[in-house]
Order: C-alpha cells, then structure tokens, then sequence
C-alpha cells in the first residue's frame, strides 16, 4: 500500500514540475534556515573537542562587588558603589580552585589579548593571541597535543614562564612542532616552549587561544586587588561528574562567597544565578535573571522560518488537492474514510519532505558557512565538521520537513476530504 503510495506522490510530482519545484524549494530553503538556527545553537553549547564534556561544565564569567560599609549598629549596608567584572585572582582561588565537589576547575583569562612573539634563534616574530590560563585548563579541556605536554601544578603555582603554542605558531616562528624547550620571547620576556597542541576555533570563545601561558606569570595580575580582590580579568570553568553534580556545586559555591564576603572588609560579591550552564551562558548575560535578547531573536526568527513558508505553500497545496477531488470522489464512493484520504495524501507528502530534508541540511551548512562571522561575531572563524554535523541534525532536519508538509498539505487535504461525494465528482 505504501509502495503505491509513494508511486503515486512520483507521477504527481512528475505531472507538474513547476508546481512540485516550489513545494520542494519551500520546505527546502525553510528548513534550511531553521537549521542554520539549529548549528548556531550547536556550535555554542554542544561537545565536541576540545570541549567534548560540555554537558557537564558549569561557568562564571563575572561578578558583582558592592561597596559596603558598617553602621552604628554593627550592620554591615552597601554604600551604592558597585563594580561589575571579570573575577579576581584572590576571589578565585579562595572561591573557585579549593572546589570539593567538581572534577575539574578551568581559570582563564576573560579574553585574549594581542601579544607580540619572537622566535630569537630564528629571529622570526608576529602579533598573535594570547590567553592565560591555570594547570586545571588542560584537564577540563580536551587539547590535542601535537608534541610535549602542557605545565602542571607544580608549573602554575612557582609561576615558572613555560608556554603552550598552536601548531600554527610554532610552524610560523621556528619552521616545525618539534619545538618542545626552545626559548619563546613573548613580549620580551623569556618562556620555554612546553607543548604544542592543534589549533582550535574562535568559535569555542572559553578556549580559544595562540598561545597559553599560567596567569600566575602575570605580576600586575596577580599584585591587582581590585574591591578587595574580588574583580579582575578571570573567567571559570568547572567540570562535574555529572550534570546532577550541578546543584551541590551551586551550593558548595554559593558557601564559598558567603565566606569569602565574611573576610572581606569594605566589599561584598555577589554572582547572581551562577554558575551557568552552556545553554544559560548563551542566552543569559552573566548579571541577568531573565533570557536575553538572543533568545527572543532566535524564537522569533524560528517561527518565522517555520511558519511563513506553511501560509505561502497552502494556496499550492489547495491548488494541487483541488485537482485530484474527482479522484478523492470515487475514493469516498468506494468506502474510503476522510480520515484515510487524508492519510493517503499525508504519506504521499513524505517525499517531498524527503527530498527537502536533504537539501535542506545541505543548503543549512552552505548558508552557516557563509555567514559564520556574523552569526559567532568573530573572523575568519575555523569550522569543524564535529560543528556541522552532529548524529542528531538529519533527524530533527526531517521532523522540521515533516511538521511543514503535515501542516501544507493536511490542512487543504482534510477541507478537500470532507466535501461531499456528489461535490467532489461533479469537480
């Protein structure tokens, strides 16, 4: 019977081609730009290396300091003044690096920044990012080393100037990977080369980097004790055991601040709902409670797409089923249900939906290529095919496809259906 079915729905594409091209490119280029939405969604929250266990990382990337000041009484009110930041050395060892309950606690700097690298055996130099980061950096995330190994504990808390470099840094300043003890000149000051991992993508932000080097290294960083050393330039990263880890970290965290704010004189922190998860990291700005304007666009923009090509592709739809009422008539006249002519017509639309799931997802990762900069608000940013294609997109591509053709075609098959046998044969 479905095989009949399927015949049926080739010879009525076959029968009008201009017709059968606009329902297809309309579920095509719909699903299309749902799909953009989608990878956007991916790129920014799913695992794949070097953050292959991002389901189960929790983030802060900022933190309130308000000033305080004691009252007759012996209370403790806050003045008014407030600093809003990146998090301090002081705050985030005593808060963030004692952790109990995680397995992991990635410190890196809040951003990149542009620093100057010579190579003095081969007298080579350039301009490339840097980013400073802690020994739990390495295990939270999942570099792929290409020679030597990244610094230890032992590295970070001496503050001995040892670096990581990119295999694209070490191919442009020395010639090879194989660069493991050579001497690295990063704003003229001397560090040993201790590993070389692959490059990794601007798109993944909380890892991205030219060159890392331990924060500890950074004197001006570490002798700034901006609001009793709770503001600074830091963002976390803290891996759990498992997502239902999340509310216990909460909690160890949340007692952290609470005693950190008891030993702190003249300021209180405050982190709202933090620590985030990748999802909330995306939508929510780190001081906001509510979704920010991120997710409204993408709801909104998702209805759109989804929505405006239903309308458009009902008049061709009611036009096509309109034709076939003399065909639906003696269907009826032979004892077919409405319910069964819909269903008949619902099954023939799996085609079209086929063959727009297909092309829909092959337009989708032509149209997020192109506008990838924009989307990520970066340049020139590497993809991955881990960001592009993900086991779970050629599903949800497929019941995008199928809810437009359910909605295009049900609607106009299910009026056409219900009209009586002599109306349907006189048509």
């Amino acid at each position: 019977m479905y095989r009949q079915y399927l015949k049926q729905a080739w010879a009525s594409l076959r029968e009008n081609p201009l017709m059968s091209v606009l329902m297809v490119m309309g579920t095509t280029l719909s699903a299309a730009m749902l799909l953009v939405l989608v990878q956007f969604y991916i790129v920014r929250t799913s695992a794949y290396a070097p953050v292959s266990a991002r389901g189960q990382m929790l983030y802060v990337t900022g933190v309130q300091a308000d000033k305080m000041k004691i009252e007759a009484d012996g209370r403790r009110v806050q003045t008014g003044a407030r600093w809003m930041d990146g998090l301090g050395v002081p705050f985030t060892r005593q808060v963030f690096e004692e952790l109990k309950t995680v397995d992991g606690v990635a410190v890196m700097s809040g951003s990149v920044q542009q620093s100057r690298l010579t190579s003095p055996g081969r007298k080579a130099s350039g301009e490339y990012q840097l980013r400073q980061t802690n020994d739990g950096f390495w295990r939270v995330f999942d570099f792929t080393f290409v020679a030597g190994k990244p610094y230890d504990e032992a590295t970070y808390r001496s503050a001995l100037r040892e670096a990581v470099l990119t295999e694209e840094v070490a191919r442009e300043l020395f010639g090879t990977v194989d660069v493991i003890g050579e001497t690295l000149q990063i704003e003229y000051v001397e560090y040993r080369v201790c590993g070389v991992v692959k490059s990794v993508s601007e798109a993944v932000s909380e890892t991205y980097g030219q060159v890392f080097v331990p924060y500890s290294c950074d004197e001006v960083m570490m002798a700034t004790v901006n609001a009793d050393g709770i503001c600074g330039n830091l963002n976390v990263c803290l891996l759990a055991a498992s997502p239902a880890d999340f509310p216990a970290i909460r909690e160890e965290v949340a007692q952290n601040v609470k005693r950190y704010n008891a030993n702190a004189p003249e300021w209180e922190a405050g982190l709202f709902a933090q620590p985030h998860t990748a999802t909330q990291r995306m939508f929510k700005r780190w001081h906001d409670e509510e979704m920010g304007a991120l997710f409204t666009g993408m709801i909104s923009l998702a209805l759109l797409f989804f929505f405006l090509p239903v309308f458009n592709m009902l008049g061709l739809a009611f036009s096509q089923i309109r034709r076939r009422q003399p065909e639906i008539g003696l269907r009826k006249a032979f004892g077919a249900t409405s319910s069964r002519v819909v269903g008949q017509m619902l099954c023939e639309s799996l085609l079209v939906t086929a063959i727009g799931c297909v092309l829909g997802q092959c337009f989708s990762v032509l149209f997020f290529f192109l506008a990838k900069d924009g989307l990520l608000e970066r340049t020139d940013v590497l993809l991955t095919a881990d960001m592009l294609f993900t086991p779970w997109l050629l599903p949800v591509a497929f019941l995008i496809c199928l809810f437009i053709n359910f909605l295009s075609i049900g609607i106009p098959a299910w009026r056409v259906a219900r009209r009586q046998i002599v109306e349907a044969l006189n048509a």
